[in-house]
C-alpha cells in the first residue's frame, strides 16, 4: 500500500507540473500571438489544451507485470523450501536471481 500512495503522489506532482507547463506556455504564446496579431489563430489551435485551476489528483492505479517466469520459478522454491532440499534450493535462487 505505500508504494501504491508513493506512485500516485509521484504522478500528481509529475502531472501537476506539465498542467502549469502547459498552461505558461499557453499564456506566453497569447502574449506573443496579441502582439503579432495572430491571437485568433492561436486560440483555435489551442482548444485542445484548456486551463484549468484545480489540480489533477489520481483517484487510483493498478499494477500488471508481465512475470509469469519469475513466479514459475518461486513456486519452484517453494516446493524445494518444503521437502527441504536446500541443494536444489540453492540453484533455483540462482535462477530467480538471474531472471531479476
Amino acid at each position: 500500500m505505500a508504494l501504491k500512495k508513493f506512485m500516485i503522489n509521484i504522478m500528481e506532482e509529475k502531472l501537476n507540473l506539465k498542467k502549469k507547463e502547459l498552461d505558461h506556455t499557453e499564456a506566453s504564446q497569447e502574449e506573443e500571438s496579441a502582439q503579432v496579431g495572430l491571437f485568433n489563430m492561436f486560440k483555435m489551435a489551442s482548444k485542445k489544451h484548456k486551463k484549468c485551476d484545480s489540480e489533477i489528483k489520481v483517484a487510483d492505479i493498478s499494477f500488471a507485470y508481465e512475470n509469469h517466469k519469475l513466479i514459475k520459478k518461486m513456486k519452484g522454491r517453494g516446493g524445494y523450501i518444503a521437502s527441504q532440499k536446500w541443494e536444489k534450493l540453492e540453484k533455483k535462487e540462482d535462477s530467480i536471481k538471474n531472471t531479476i
